[in-house]
């Protein structure tokens, strides 16, 4: 049990589940401006582009799925 069922309540491991998800979120945000830097290596900046979605789009969606079982207890 990771995450604390209440929203009046929380673990220690809910402040470490929710930082390291926003880690995700904000390295996905980096490795997509750093894809910007490749311009003569479209294949390279693709890929590093993509990497970047993808770690965002995990982070939002592990975000909601914790709160929404905060919520719903």
């Amino acid at each position: 049990l990771l995450v604390y069922p209440q929203l009046s309540e929380q673990f220690i491991a809910d402040s470490i589940v929710s930082m390291i998800l926003y880690a995700f979120g904000i390295i996905g945000l980096i490795t997509m401006y750093q894809s910007t830097k490749y311009a003569y290596k479209p294949r390279q900046a693709y890929m590093m582009f993509i990497v970047g979605v993808v770690l965002l789009m995990l982070a939002y969606i592990f975000l909601e799925v914790t709160i929404q079982l905060k919520i719903n207890g």
